[in-house]
Formats: C-alpha cells, structure tokens, sequence
C-alpha cells in the first residue's frame, strides 16, 4: 500500500496549491486536475480495498497505474514550482 500513499500525497499537494493560491484567482484547468487527481487517487483505493476483501494479492495494473499517476503527479508539481 506503499505506492498508495506516495499517489495521495502528491495528489493532496497538487490540491493544496489550488487552495493556496494567493488572489484566489485559479486556472480551471489546473483545478480540475487537481480534482481528478484526488478522484484518481479515491479509485484505486477503492480497488486496492475490493482485492483486499478477496483474499489475494494487488492487482499489477493497479500499482503500475498509481505509479504512473505517481510520476505524472510529480511532473505536475515540477511544473507548478517552474510557472
């Protein structure tokens, strides 16, 4: 569940930046994907959680795709910090 924390972090620090804007002047855009990153993040857990109930191990698409979200996320934030 490890890879789940770090997809959660960043998805949490992509909202925070959302919220922390100073003039509260915020690009729809970069809203949204915060959003859907906290989205993305709700539903492999959710999937993370239905395996769980089954007795069985993750799903390797499940931790590939938060791994990537992981990435992409962290591209997101380098983005952010440059802009």
């Amino acid at each position: 569940m490890s890879h789940l924390r770090a997809v959660a972090a960043i998805a949490t620090e992509i909202l925070t930046l959302v919220e922390n804007v100073e003039d509260k002047v915020v690009d729809d855009e970069f809203a949204g994907l915060a959003l859907d990153a906290c989205a993305l993040v709700f539903i492999l857990i959710n999937e993370c959680d239905k395996t769980l109930e089954n007795p069985g191990t993750i799903p390797d698409r499940i931790i590939w795709g938060s791994r990537e979200l992981a990435e992409f996320g962290s591209e997101i934030l380098l983005y952010e910090a440059v802009h």
